[in-house]
């Protein structure tokens, strides 16, 4: 219970100190969004790529593309599996939306990954604090990644 306590204190100043993201830039809000001249859709195929420089890569820049990722959610569901994405797969899930809190909360659980998952909370609009509070202090169980 104590631990529980103690997450949240740390997760509320990371949020206090941490600046949070700012939007990539970009066009039209129904047009794609792209980075370094490459779609949204071929930075979530490089996430499969048999090269983990490719991957991470890919890994990195989604965190930099901003709030309009939501499209990239299974990919980075699937890549905070792999340990050498987890990082930049766990902060930029936070730019896909409160479908990935769940799965950020159960990053929270690792000390390999609390960082990662601050940092995707971080990032997350609406803000995810209020939920995380309240999922504390109703005694809900951890989630898991399917």
């Amino acid at each position: 219970m104590f631990r529980k306590y103690l997450v949240a204190a740390s997760l509320i100043g990371c949020a206090l100190v941490l600046p949070r993201a700012a939007a990539a830039p970009g066009g039209e809000p129904d047009e794609e969004p792209a980075y370094m001249g490459r779609s949204l859709r071929q930075w979530i195929a490089d996430l499969k790529d048999d090269d983990a420089q490719v991957r991470q890569q890919a890994a990195y820049t989604l965190t930099r593309m901003g709030p309009r990722i939501q499209s990239a959610f299974p990919a980075l569901k699937i890549a905070v599996k792999d340990n050498d994405l987890r990082h930049y797969a766990a902060e930029a899930l936070g730019s896909t939306g409160p479908q990935a809190l769940p799965i950020l909360l159960e990053l929270l659980e690792s000390e390999e990954s609390r960082y990662s998952a601050v940092m995707g909370l971080q990032r997350m609009q609406p803000n995810p604090f209020p939920e995380l509070l309240k999922r504390l202090t109703d005694g809900e169980p951890p989630c898991t990644c399917q």
